[in-house]
């Protein structure tokens, strides 16, 4: 894969933010328990910014993702 086409954490972060606002939807941001028991999934999603619209229509990603999971989607304040 090239690197260009690469997103790294940051530039995911601020596309959905990106979009969001064009959409006119509000944002949520994943949060997860980041230590020893928290999965790749969950700390891949950490810090990522959603649309409403984009977890109402993404059933597969909203918290819990598994038994166990301690992630929650809170309200996106923004850029800090």
């Amino acid at each position: 894969m090239n690197t260009s086409e690469t997103l790294t954490k940051k530039d995911k972060k601020i596309r959905d933010a990106a979009v969001a606002r064009l959409t006119g939807t509000h944002l949520l941001v994943w949060r997860s328990k980041l230590d020893a028991a928290a999965c790749p999934e969950c700390t891949y999603q950490d810090g990522r910014i959603f649309s409403t619209t984009q977890i109402a229509n993404m059933r597969h990603i909203q918290p819990p993702l598994h038994k166990g999971c301690r992630c929650s989607l809170v309200p996106y304040k923004g850029f800090v």
